[in-house]
């Protein structure tokens, strides 16, 4: 059975309250993720409830500073700690916050994207040398649909017997990552820019 899911995007000031609603109202926090964006992240607030699915999303400054929901929702703190070490989201009041050594790593806050200047005339830098979407080298994919599997809110369709083709939806996907984990052992997704929107179609060669 496919989970019915939701992907909202919600301001920053009333989050907390929809959180705090879910769990009294017996959603389990599924996780919260990250993207960064050049200024900005993109957090998704995820929780489930039986065979449904909801996504928050907010975008927040880098400079902003946003509540913890760890008080009603103890395991957000291991999410909170790892956005704000490696993303710098700002999250006030985590109940147990670990102080940017949450991981052992030589650069703070690797992925954090500041607002680059650019000369007048000069074309403006990208947001990510890599991109973020998820791209798939079908040389490495042997179809076998563990990312299919993994992914939370049912983005991708893999054919292995008929069409030999992988699909994403990049509308539904929420660039969580569980695909990329679901692949370590062929590698063949990873966080880039195809140029392409929408649902997107890879074929298997040969």
């Amino acid at each position: 059975m496919r989970e019915d899911y939701l992907l909202e995007e919600v301001e920053i000031l009333p989050l907390y309250n929809i959180m705090l609603s879910k769990q009294r109202d017996g959603w389990r926090l599924a996780q919260i993720c990250a993207t960064a964006f050049e200024g900005y992240n993109e957090v998704i607030y995820s929780v489930a409830k039986g065979y449904t699915f909801e996504n928050y999303k907010v975008k927040v400054p880098i400079d902003m500073e946003i509540n913890s929901i760890s008080d009603f929702y103890p395991s957000a703190m291991l999410f909170e700690n790892e956005m704000s070490e490696l993303f710098g989201v700002k999250v006030k009041s985590i109940n147990v916050d670990y102080h940017n050594k949450f991981y052992r790593i030589a650069k703070e806050t690797p992925f954090k994207k500041e607002i680059k200047i650019t000369k007048a005339g000069d074309e403006p830098e990208s947001g990510s040398p890599f991109g973020n979407m998820i791209v798939n080298d079908m040389s490495k994919c042997i179809l076998c649909g563990l990312c299919m599997r993994q992914c939370p809110v049912q983005a991708i369709e893999v054919d292995r017997k008929e069409t030999k083709t992988w699909k994403i939806n990049r509308d539904t996907c929420i660039q969580c990552g569980a695909c990329i984990d679901a692949c370590r052992k062929f590698k063949a997704l990873s966080f880039g820019d195809d140029g392409q929107t929408g649902i997107v179609t890879y074929t298997k060669e040969g």
